[in-house]
């Protein structure tokens, strides 16, 4: 009837406002783990941590191998540029703002790359949609003094942009908010790594 037809061209309109994600897969050959991709405007992303084992300089949180199962490893940015396998790259600072933009700006970009639930991520896990498919996850990062913080919390990315011989550019997801922003870190911290396609 009318009334039928009108809700089923509602749903249709509203279906199509809803991106449709191009996703892939990626096995490692170095180490044979599994790990999803996701193309988010022209760029494909993995759609995980990168777990790969470094000769030195990499640590799953706390020490603790489990972290590393669902986290990803924390890299000194030395091992970063050297943990993303063939065909694939430690993104730089531009590759980073070219991601924020297509999602609409670093005010807003944090929200739509963070994981929504608030099992990995604390509450209130502000403005999570994961509405790119990217699945950022809070792995805290590590001193250079050996300690761990803000597991749960905060998402550190390594970016390949050297800013001296001691710092590099970092981008960084917080908990309470929804926006992307970068800073500058000593290279001796371990960040995580998402890799980026050549």
């Amino acid at each position: 009837d009318g009334n039928t037809n009108q809700s089923e061209s509602q749903i249709w309109s509203f279906c199509t406002k809803i991106p449709v994600l191009e996703r892939g897969t990626l096995v490692d050959p170095r180490d044979a783990q599994f790990y999803n991709t996701i193309k988010i405007g022209e760029q494909w992303w993995m759609a995980a941590n990168i777990n790969y084992e470094t000769n030195s300089g990499s640590w799953c949180y706390n020490d603790n191998p489990s972290l590393c199962a669902t986290m990803g490893r924390l890299y000194d940015w030395d091992s970063a540029r050297n943990a993303c396998p063939e065909g694939w790259h430690l993104p730089s600072d531009i590759d980073w703002l070219i991601l924020s933009n297509y999602l609409g700006g670093k005010e807003i970009a944090g929200g739509k790359l963070k994981q929504e639930n608030i099992i990995s991520w604390q509450p209130p896990n502000t403005g999570a949609t994961n509405s790119s498919g990217f699945t950022a996850l809070p792995g805290g990062y590590r001193y250079s003094g050996f300690d761990f913080a803000l597991y749960g919390r905060y998402a550190y990315f390594w970016t390949s942009s050297s800013e001296d011989i001691n710092n590099s550019w970092a981008y960084f997801l917080y908990y309470r908010q929804s926006n992307i922003d970068r800073n500058f870190y000593s290279k001796s911290y371990g960040f995580s790594v998402r890799c980026i396609k050549d």
